[in-house]
């Protein structure tokens, strides 16, 4: 009965396994560990696999003494009754330090997958630190990781001390995780030949082909970067191409890969069509943002940033092709994942977009007016555009009448200056227009602060 239900705590819990959502799981999973414990439950391996996530929820609440603590309990556990999981438990402890460093060192040399865990966990703290930048230590540090996943090469001399190979599972996933962070640094190199040793290594899980998948693309898009301009016709249809080929990986990720690697997929994809964002390139793109919502939305990601974003540009590809309605949907679908400016950026658009919609509607808020008229100038064709010089002063006149009429008193010639030489009537006319524009300037600075003023 505790097993059972046990595992459908985990279920339900699924969509709160991401980095900033464990530590709501604390206390409830520490009932879950503890029922487990008393009732001696004989799944050894499934109850590591809840004092793991135990130790990592700690981890994400900043309770860091009770990780270090709880760490050194679910190590004994391990130990004795599931030492195939310890390479994972280790994993956080090198990160976070939940133990001694001369301690985790000495672990390290007991097997090749230790030894690789702990270099590359050192080396993603030194590249955390130094903001991403990548030095020639850096360098050198990835390409022997790469050697010990391979051969052994930085194996002790000794015999007596040499580590135990690495399981193919571990090593297989050491090179993902290994690609995944060179390719953070650029170091295309170390990614490319961590792809070449994953694909000759023969059968893979659905998850480790999903994650070569992914690194494969961000290789072939550094390359492509290194060669052409980011806007080239080649450029850009290279970009679409390889868009269209991850996107055909997100059915098989969602029907038979885990969260982790959906979510690879996600983003990778994500990062992939941001570059193509633009005015004039984004409905290329549409149909992959469609999937990618619903994908996002099916699988309760709590990418909530991504999944706002994605359906915010959804929503500009939508009113660009005069499907208002839609774009709404897409509007307010982003206001309830976005927080913050960027929630009340939403709330505008949203507001502009239903005067919009409701042509029939006389507005009655001056800033409403104001933003009709701005965007019947906006609909205008292009020969047309030309001629809308009265609607923007109306405009002007109806924000802000006596800062509009300085800014409009800039454009006309002081009359003290008639007869004057050219030359003369020139720089005066430029310091009038100097002096009219200072004083619109100081007027709008004073009034940044105040709301009604910021939306005029």
């Amino acid at each position: 009965m505790v097993f059972n239900a046990s595992v459908l705590y985990f279920q339900k819990v699924g969509p709160l396994l991401q980095p900033g959502w464990f530590r709501f799981l604390v206390p409830s999973l520490k009932v879950v560990v503890q029922s487990l414990e008393e009732v001696d439950d004989k799944d050894h391996s499934w109850r590591a696999e809840l004092m793991i996530l135990l130790v990592e929820c700690f981890v994400d609440s900043g309770q860091l003494e009770d990780a270090a603590s709880f760490a050194r309990v679910t190590q004994e556990f391990i130990t004795s009754h599931a030492p195939h999981l310890y390479p994972k438990l280790f994993t956080l402890q090198v990160r976070h330090k939940l133990s001694e460093g001369a301690t985790l060192l000495d672990l390290s040399r007991r097997s090749a997958s230790l030894a690789v865990i702990y270099q590359m966990q050192e080396l993603r703290r030194r590249i955390e630190m130094n903001g991403n930048q990548m030095s020639q230590e850096d360098m050198e540090k990835f390409e022997g990781i790469f050697c010990l996943l391979v051969d052994g090469t930085e194996a002790p001399v000794n015999r007596a001390q040499s580590p135990a190979p690495a399981h193919p599972s571990d090593r297989a996933a050491s090179l993902i995780e290994l690609a995944v962070l060179a390719l953070q640094v650029k170091h295309q190199k170390v990614a490319e030949e961590c792809l070449k040793e994953l694909k000759s290594a023969g059968e893979a899980s659905i998850d480790h082909r999903l994650l070569m998948e992914c690194i494969n693309c961000e290789v072939s898009l550094l390359k492509k970067e290194e060669k052409v301009d980011h806007y080239s016709t080649a450029s850009v249809e290279a970009r679409l191409k390889e868009v269209e080929e991850l996107s055909q990986w997100l059915p098989t990720a969602v029907r038979g890969g885990g969260p982790k690697a959906v979510q690879a997929v996600c983003v990778t994809l994500w990062n992939c069509c941001l570059p193509l964002l633009q005015h004039n390139l984004r409905k290329h793109v549409k149909a992959t943002l469609m999937k990618l919502a619903q994908v996002l939305e099916d699988t309760h990601s709590v990418l909530l940033e991504v999944r706002c974003q994605v359906h915010s540009e959804l929503a500009l590809i939508e009113e660009e092709e005069g499907c208002l309605e839609a774009s709404l949907t897409h509007l307010q679908k982003a206001m309830l994942l976005g927080s913050g400016a960027q929630r009340e950026r939403l709330l505008s658009a949203f507001h502009l977009l239903q005067l919009r919609q409701n042509i029939y509607y006389d507005p009655t808020r001056t800033e409403d007016r104001a933003a009709t008229l701005l965007q019947q100038t906006l609909d205008m064709p292009p020969h047309v555009n030309a001629d809308c010089r009265h609607i923007l002063v109306s405009v002007g006149f109806l924000l802000a009448p006596e800062d509009f009429q300085t800014v409009l008193d800039a454009e006309k010639t002081s009359e003290s200056t008639l007869g004057f030489e050219p030359g003369a009537q020139l720089a005066a006319k430029a310091q009038h227009h100097s002096a009219c524009v200072q004083k619109a300037v100081r007027h709008l600075g004073r009034q940044s602060t105040d709301p009604e003023s910021t939306e005029r």
